[in-house]
């Protein structure tokens, strides 16, 4: 799994939300902050902490059981799958944001772009993102397991929304966001 063969470091600056009791934020709302959809939201908060806790938690187990009900372990053995073979499959190590960390990284958007490609049926953006994100012979593997992961999202009821614009103008890259590097 991406978070059993990482790092994990904290680093200190970027803007946390850890002083907020977790159980107190309505997701939905959190997530509308960050721009991203209820499904964004889950993906890149449980591979955060998965990768910070370097494996399963009670909470992340919980967070899935709450938003897709009986078919949570089938999800999250999905998501964890997916995980997996994206971290094998990668051109790199992957850049995680820490828990906490209001943004996302690159490596962060293109996963969830590649699951919002896969979930829209929109095969030209979903082939580019896979020729972008992972070797030439792991493609297949990681086209599958993010195809299976869309699908089985979009059966319960979590959606991806359509890519987000990239910023306007070119910002420079704070070190302090990107703060687990995975392979």
């Amino acid at each position: 799994m991406l978070g059993e063969t990482g790092t994990h470091r904290g680093l200190s600056g970027g803007p946390r939300l850890e002083d907020v009791d977790e159980g107190a934020i309505d997701k939905s709302r959190m997530a509308e902050a960050l721009g991203l959809s209820l499904g964004e939201h889950l993906v890149v908060w449980a591979l955060r902490r998965l990768v910070a806790r370097r494996g399963l938690d009670q909470l992340t187990m919980m967070e899935f059981k709450e938003l897709c009900g009986p078919g949570a372990p089938q999800v999250l053995a999905t998501f964890q799958g997916f995980l997996a073979i994206a971290g094998h499959a990668s051109r790199h190590p992957v850049n995680v944001g820490y828990p906490g960390y209001v943004g996302l990284t690159m490596d962060e958007r293109h996963l969830v772009a590649l699951l919002s490609a896969a979930q829209a049926g929109e095969t030209d953006r979903f082939s580019a993102h896979l020729r972008f994100m992972s070797r030439p012979e792991t493609r297949e593997d990681l086209g599958i397991a993010a195809n299976g992961l869309a699908a089985i999202f979009a059966a319960h009821g979590l959606e991806f929304g359509p890519p987000a614009m990239p910023p306007t103008t070119p910002r420079a890259l704070d070190p302090r966001s990107a703060v687990a590097l995975v392979r």
